[in-house]
């Protein structure tokens, strides 16, 4: 009854409001004049630069039909990496193949071979999402790693960790081994839990928590600083429960909505 299709395009312009503005004029105008063939459209993915050797190309006028859309050119490289054979993350893009290769060298020498490293291309322009189950999606119930998550949080520990540096994962010690968290994981963690954690930063690292967990972290030395700098006039028990409910969400660290 109906198809969906991806079409790619090479425009002569890298201003994004102009081709925002074109593409949605043309895409209207498109739509109207095919009579109902075309029901519907949007711009899927993001624009993206062309490859180096389709830019020298342009420049040079050697440029030939397609060029822009193969395999060559076409394909933004990216590299799945599955930590520990478990969790899957993507690096990348890489404008040549000796590029991405060299990644995965330097990955490998840099971890050893606990984790799958695999090619991932798709078009330029086009982000690709990787996730993994939870034992408790693909089962039905917890998975013995959340459990252990779950119990650990409970007994008021803070299993789930990072180093205070930028673009640093959160890791988890499990078994012996060390276990990148993702977003599936920490929904299932949350959901056993019943709430949802928050990230609290130190001097050397950032942890995620409960919010109960968060206020027990703040103490009276903090507060008695904050109230004779003006910055609050709350008792400590509130000014502890205003600073725990005021965290960034555990969700959004690992979405990237806040740093």
């Amino acid at each position: 009854m109906a198809k969906i299709i991806t079409v790619q395009l090479l425009l002569a312009s890298d201003s994004e409001i102009e081709i925002e503005s074109f593409v949605k004029n043309e895409l209207e105008q498109l739509i109207a004049a095919t009579k109902g063939m075309i029901i519907d459209g949007k711009v899927a993915g993001a624009s993206a630069e062309p490859s180096p050797d389709v830019l020298e190309a342009l420049r040079t006028g050697n440029y030939t039909q397609g060029k822009a859309f193969d395999h060559e050119n076409g394909s933004a490289r990216r590299l799945l990496i599955m930590d520990g054979d478990v969790s899957p993350y993507i690096i990348g893009p890489f404008d040549s193949e000796d590029l991405r290769l060299e990644a995965a060298r330097v990955h490998r020498a840099v971890n050893g071979d606990r984790d799958g490293i695999y090619m991932l291309d798709v078009p330029r322009g086009i982000d690709p999402f990787v996730d993994a189950f939870s034992g408790a999606d693909l089962e039905g119930g917890a998975d013995p790693l959340t459990a252990y998550v779950i119990g650990e949080l409970t007994a008021g520990r803070t299993p789930i960790t990072r180093l205070a540096l930028d673009g640093a994962p959160y890791w988890l010690f499990y078994q012996g081994d060390e276990v990148l968290v993702n977003n599936t994981m920490l929904a299932s963690i949350e959901k056993g839990l019943g709430t949802e954690l928050v990230r609290v930063v130190s001097t050397m690292q950032s942890a995620f928590m409960t919010r109960v967990q968060a206020k027990s972290s703040f103490t009276e030395k903090d507060w008695a600083k904050a109230s004779k700098k003006g910055s609050t006039t709350e008792t400590f028990e509130a000014w502890a429960e205003t600073m725990a409910s005021n965290l960034p969400t555990a969700k959004d660290v690992l979405s990237g909505i806040v740093d």
